[in-house]
């Protein structure tokens, strides 16, 4: 039950497709019988620690990289729309103005 980003179906939890009752109810009927057991328990550590990953230093870590990866990212185009820009242009020709009044 749940989304397939928190739930490893048959690791974690169990995810559900839709929903129907009759499907539910069978998904909780499956974690009643094996939280008695070792499968349960294997099942409970795993969860555990697949959930420590989801915390708020983690999420901050991982939404800093993204903006270090974005920031990267554009500054790299940046450079070489800049590059084309610079190459494309045509050169300058400079010649000193006659007859120009104040």
């Amino acid at each position: 039950m749940g989304l397939p980003v928190a739930v490893r179906d048959g690791i974690t939890g169990i995810l559900v497709a839709g929903h129907d009752v009759d499907r539910w109810a069978d998904a909780i009927g499956q974690l009643l019988r094996r939280r008695a057991g070792p499968p349960g328990w294997a099942m409970s550590r795993a969860a555990a620690q697949h959930a420590a990953g989801f915390s708020w230093d983690h999420t901050t870590d991982a939404l800093l990289a993204s903006y270090r990866r974005a920031i990267g990212d554009f500054t790299a185009g940046r450079r070489h729309r800049v590059r084309d820009l610079v190459a494309a242009r045509k050169p300058r020709r400079w010649t000193a103005r006659r007859g120009v009044g104040a």
